[in-house]
């Protein structure tokens, strides 16, 4: 549902500025394995492009390199 899929991308991307750079892994490996045509996806992986942590720069560069091709 169009409703849910805006929930869930608003949460992570709440987490998306937690401190913890684990949880911030975390967050856009899920937004890794979600649909790049929900709104807000393909921009939060973009954002976690300028993370101060490496694991989760390489996180979301992965992502990117794989969205559209399921």
């Amino acid at each position: 549902h169009k409703g849910d899929a805006e929930r869930i991308v608003a949460a992570l991307n709440e987490s998306l500025d937690d401190e913890s750079g684990w949880l911030r892994i975390e967050v856009v490996r899920a937004f890794g394995s979600m649909d790049a045509a929900i709104p807000g996806v393909v921009t939060a992986l973009v954002k976690a492009l300028s993370d101060d942590h490496d694991w989760v720069r390489e996180q979301a560069t992965e992502a990117l390199g794989n969205a559209g091709h399921e």
